[in-house]
């Protein structure tokens, strides 16, 4: 798999932000998308977009995750993920743990300020196999399963 998102720095970040307060904790049932592509290294899965349901613990509806890795949550809040720094991988098919910056457009109490939101103990979320010449241009979805929690 080649895309943005499994570029990251070698170096860990730690679990938490320094100075911040974890404010939700939340839980995601997703699906990426990938496409067979090919450069001069060969063919590979390359990550197109996600998009899950978001709940609370209680297994509650908060929000959506959208193409363009964006939260939209129920009373339209938005908050864009960007540049993903690695925490930790666990493994080929799970997605790594990652910190992501939080740019939220809001005015609700509950959103606002959050600056980072990590994802860990993923489950899943990336393909268990490489692509070859006869799957060029095919598509494929990948569930997963991970946890978020919102910092400020």
């Amino acid at each position: 798999v080649r895309n943005s998102q499994s570029e990251f720095s070698s170096t860990c970040m730690p679990q938490e932000p320094k100075g911040k307060t974890a404010i939700h904790h939340w839980q995601v049932q997703g699906t990426n998308l990938f496409v067979c592509s090919r450069d001069k290294k060969g063919y590979y899965w390359r990550y197109i977009n996600t998009q899950g349901r978001v709940t609370n613990d209680k297994g509650q509806a908060v929000a959506e995750l959208t193409t363009g890795n964006r939260i939209v949550t129920l009373s339209g809040t938005q908050i864009s993920l960007r540049s993903p720094r690695l925490i930790e991988r666990r493994g080929s098919a799970d997605l790594p743990d990652v910190l992501f910056e939080a740019q939220t457009f809001s005015n609700e109490p509950a959103y606002k300020g959050v600056l980072y939101i990590s994802r860990r103990q993923a489950k899943g979320g990336l393909p268990l196999d490489g692509c070859s010449a006869g799957q060029y241009r095919q598509t494929l979805k990948v569930n997963y399963s991970a946890r978020f929690v919102l910092w400020r």
